[in-house]
């Protein structure tokens, strides 16, 4: 199995995340490749917030991997802004082969992610990723959320660990459509 694992990291949480499970589906023996997005130019947090409300978009650096369609499995990694972040909403938008591919959201987040999800932040992230990649063809069908700050929720902790296993498990675990049945059989 291939899998792509694309992410944003400004301040280089998400992409511990993202090595953790790079490290994950390796261990089970899968090709893996990572695709770092990068912002054309970098901003602080307020900077970004203002962009988000005002131009709704940023530009990114050309890709390295342009077209998915190679991949069974591709994860996305964001840091949680309450929606997903700009350089990976214009990654998403960008992409070609997405359609019908198991894409899974990784994001960090600096409180617990029970608090996110209680102050309905995840909520509005898993829901912006899950409207871009529907969008798009592809098929949302796990997200993770692991802190950048407390230490027994990120993803060094058992709790983290945990977490990452059970994501890569489940993306590894093919869900098929009725379509995808029928037309694998002979």
């Amino acid at each position: 199995m291939r899998v792509l694992i694309a992410y944003y990291s400004r301040t280089d949480s998400t992409e511990k995340v993202a090595l953790a499970i790079e490290k994950n589906f390796r261990e089970r023996g899968f090709e893996v490749d990572v695709e770092k997005i990068r912002p054309k130019k970098e901003h602080s947090c307020f900077a970004w917030w203002h962009i988000r409300m005002v131009k709704k978009e940023c530009e990114i650096l050309p890709p390295k991997i342009k077209d998915v369609s190679k991949y069974d499995v591709i994860c996305i990694g964001s840091p949680n802004w309450t929606r997903l972040s700009l350089p990976v909403a214009r990654y998403l938008s960008e992409i070609k082969g997405l359609k019908y591919k198991n894409v899974g959201l990784f994001a960090t987040t600096a409180l617990m992610p029970q608090v996110e999800w209680y102050i309905v932040s995840a909520y509005l992230l898993e829901l912006t990723f899950t409207s871009i990649v529907s969008q798009r063809g592809g098929r949302p069908i796990n997200s993770l959320l692991l802190s950048s700050l407390f230490k027994n929720w990120n993803y060094q902790s058992d709790y983290g660990k945990n977490k990452i296993k059970e994501f890569c498990q489940k993306l590894e675990t093919p869900i098929r459509s009725f379509k995808e049945y029928f037309l694998g059989q002979k």
